[in-house]
């Protein structure tokens, strides 16, 4: 109801203006929503091309929805799981490329693999365990980025240069065996290290004592 100093005409501008407010919250509100679909529509795709890489290789993966809600449900009916376990040990796997897409990925393990280039895992923030065990793997410092490790395997790997793991802070086992490692030096700030294994390694007796005051709590298996 208009007042008494308002013309109709007036009256139709107000509500022609809050019209034209409410449409504008509504399109906003909308084009978000479209655009939250549009993202995980489109990693989907990327994730189903690393699931169908994976089972090509002769892999094997994982997915869950790793959460839970009413919500969460419904995005994992609509969207699907995310994977978070990848294992291709023994495959004839040497490109990671296409892992990059699973952004979600928490364990790998390319054990016995041709792999050299890690370049591609260093956007995977998830990944808390990776096997590297029997791989030509020489650089590390792609892995420098991913806070979350806490389970790294360079078992029989001709790594030498540990300083990209000194940031690994959640880094709490290692295993060393058999490789050409002898400085240690960058792990001495692991503090929540507890596990590291050096059998049949070049550490010297030394390193492994000044290893061990810097990480009292860590069990070193010489």
């Amino acid at each position: 109801m208009a007042t008494l100093n308002e013309t109709p005409a007036n009256t139709r501008r107000r509500w022609l203006r809050f019209s034209l407010r409410t449409l504008l919250i509504v399109f906003t509100v909308l084009g978000a929503v479209l655009g939250w679909v549009g993202w995980e529509l489109e990693q989907v795709r990327k994730e189903k091309k690393a699931i169908a890489w994976v089972s090509a290789a002769q892999g094997v993966y994982v997915s869950r929805s790793g959460e839970s809600g009413l919500f969460s449900v419904l995005k994992y009916r609509l969207f699907g799981g995310r994977v978070y376990y990848v294992h291709l040990k023994n495959t004839q796997v040497s490109d990671l490329s296409t892992l990059a897409e699973l952004k979600k990925l928490e364990s790998l393990r390319l054990s016995y693999t041709s792999v050299t280039d890690l370049s591609p895992l260093a956007e995977l923030k998830n990944l808390e365990s990776l096997h590297l065990d029997g791989t030509l793997v020489t650089d590390l410092s792609p892995l420098a980025a991913l806070e979350n490790l806490s389970d790294l395997d360079l078992r029989r790997t001709p790594v030498t240069d540990l300083s990209p793991l000194a940031k690994l802070k959640n880094l709490k086992e290692l295993r060393l065996n058999e490789t050409l490692v002898n400085d240690l030096s960058p792990l001495a700030g692991l503090k929540n290290l507890g596990s590291l294994s050096l059998v049949y390694t070049r550490v010297s007796d030394e390193q492994v004592q000044e290893l061990r005051q810097a990480l009292p709590n860590c069990k070193i298996i010489p």
